[in-house]
């Protein structure tokens, strides 16, 4: 008796977990940044400072060397050239580093919080997951980790707290998952790489 209830507090935490509704690579996503994820009060033209990014060292380290100024890490471009991914797949994920790097700079100072630059971002979010998917789903399954990028604590929490941020501010109640050729549209972003 003791074993079974167990068994079914954990199916009921699995079940209501956030895992147990993301979708398979092969399944058809409609994905969206609903108005539910926001706080009641809503258009708001600027988001409060987040006073953890304040500190020159922490944002120079959150933001990491980026040599040829490409828009994307060193360490990540490294990671992924480096990879057993196909060939195929590496410029993709190259753009999609760009998108997770125009992330970590909305921490920076000079980033105006406004609802319009917030979708702006968060639009792009949606497409580099889009892109992902859909190489996921043309190369058995293999495509780059997210966490190649945000590869420490700090770009973890980073990672969390800035798409938070700007999920706040946006106007609209939702921005739709791109279904149309993403990894098209990814690659066009990131044509400087």
């Amino acid at each position: 008796m003791k074993h079974t209830l167990i068994t079914l507090v954990w199916i009921g935490a699995l079940w209501l977990s956030p895992l147990a509704n993301s979708a398979s690579p092969n399944q058809p996503q409609s994905e969206e940044i609903s108005s539910a994820a926001k706080p009641a009060t809503s258009n708001r033209s600027r988001a409060p400072a987040l006073s953890y990014y304040d500190d020159p060292e922490r944002m120079d380290a959150l933001w990491g060397a980026d040599r040829n100024q490409n828009g994307v890490r060193d360490d990540y471009e490294k990671a992924i050239a480096s990879s057993s991914l196909p060939l195929a797949v590496k410029p993709y994920a190259l753009a999609a580093g760009k998108v997770y790097a125009e992330l970590i700079a909305t921490a920076k100072p000079d980033f105006q919080v406004t609802p319009d630059n917030a979708r702006f971002v968060l639009e792009r979010l949606l497409l580099a997951n889009a892109c992902k998917r859909e190489m996921q789903a043309l190369h058995r399954g293999q495509a780059w980790q997210k966490s190649a990028f945000f590869d420490t604590w700090d770009r973890i929490e980073a990672n969390h707290k800035l798409q938070s941020r700007l999920v706040r501010v946006v106007d609209e109640a939702r921005i739709p998952y791109p279904t149309e050729s993403p990894c098209t549209e990814l690659l066009s972003l990131g044509a400087g790489l």
